[in-house]
């Protein structure tokens, strides 16, 4: 049997309506290929949807139950393209935008907000270039698209929420930020105000965004405004933290 290694969990829901999880497979293969799998949030047996050379990564759902990803496979470019896959497993079909880092679907309508360039594996601090991520909306059917995000900095990762707004992340503040907007890019508001450190890798469900800070995991309640650091215990053997000695010269 293949062993599977997870490095950053997607998932939710519970034992009767299971969420994806994406996973890192072992040192059989290459460290950066990610695959989609599909496992009950309860645990147990990973059931593997893609089987791609190049990585796949999780991003949502569908209205109608069907998983969102990315991935640069089938593109001459090195481009994102996003993806629907039902959790039976089958053939991906890809969403007819090119580029597409991140999608996300407009609650009970048909809309879509939509970043082209993905570059939340970037470092880079308070780039205003060609390349800076901007949040378009529009329909598929027939396929126009707007730019709502008229700041030159980086607008990423859009979350539509069901109270209408789209959520993302902005440095338009100095450090990269929760913020919401109106579809039209009106009436942006701030949520967080760290200024030591990036919000990262957010994720919205059950009303609330989950992101990165720091190395902790924190969560925002999107009817209350409470921002709040989650509290993680992670026992281990502390390897790390014991006395030992070290070859000068390695």
């Amino acid at each position: 049997r293949e062993r599977v290694e997870p490095v950053r969990v997607e998932a939710g829901g519970d034992e009767d309506h299971p969420r994806p999880v994406r996973v890192e497979r072992g040192q059989d293969v290459a460290p950066e290929r990610l695959d989609v799998l599909f496992v009950p949030a309860s645990g147990g047996e990973p059931k593997r949807l893609t089987y791609h050379p190049l990585p796949d990564q999780t991003l949502g759902w569908t209205a109608d139950g069907k998983i969102v990803f990315r991935s640069r496979r089938d593109t001459p470019h090195n481009d994102y393209r996003c993806y629907t896959l039902s959790p039976a497993g089958g053939i991906p079909e890809l969403i007819p935008l090119e580029p597409a880092a991140w999608v996300s679907f407009e609650p009970k309508g048909k809309r879509v907000a939509l970043q082209k360039i993905g570059l939340e594996f970037h470092n880079w601090k308070r780039y205003k270039g060609g390349e800076a991520e901007q949040i378009y909306v529009g329909d598929l059917k027939p396929l126009s698209f707007k730019e709502v995000t008229e700041y030159e900095g980086k607008d990423a990762f859009p979350m539509w929420s069901d109270d209408g707004r789209i959520y993302f992340v902005t440095d338009r503040w100095g450090r990269p930020n929760l913020a919401s907007m109106k579809p039209d890019g009106g009436d942006v508001k701030r949520l967080t105000r760290f200024d030591d450190y990036d919000v990262r890798w957010p994720s919205m469900g059950d009303g609330k965004i989950v992101y990165q800070h720091k190395m902790d995991l924190w969560v925002y309640d999107l009817a209350s405004g409470k921002n709040e650091q989650v509290n993680l215990q992670l026992p281990s053997d502390r390897l790390q933290v014991r006395e030992r000695f070290v070859d000068p010269m390695p």
